[in-house]
């Protein structure tokens, strides 16, 4: 990427976190989603946070430490099912 910020520099990139697989906040996923994060915000980059989005009902209601997935469902019980 930054090969290509170089050679184009006029073009604003934009990062992007992975889609939610329901693996909760010690899976592989979050692990690599905040090193994206970290990534952008201390090079200054933009950043399209689709996990972070996923976390949270229309209401704002935070589901991240429940196993939340992309078609968000979550862990109701936080007994690890859906």
């Amino acid at each position: 990427m930054n090969d290509l910020e170089r050679d184009f520099p006029d073009v604003h990139f934009v990062y992007m976190t992975g889609h939610l697989d329901g693996t909760g906040l010690t899976g592989n996923l979050h692990l690599r989603n905040e090193q994206i994060r970290n990534y952008c915000r201390e090079n200054k980059k933009i950043l399209y946070d689709f996990a972070d989005i996923e976390c949270y009902n229309p209401d704002g209601t935070y589901f991240g430490s429940r196993k939340p997935d992309d078609a968000c469902a979550y862990d109701t019980n936080n007994d690890g099912f859906t």
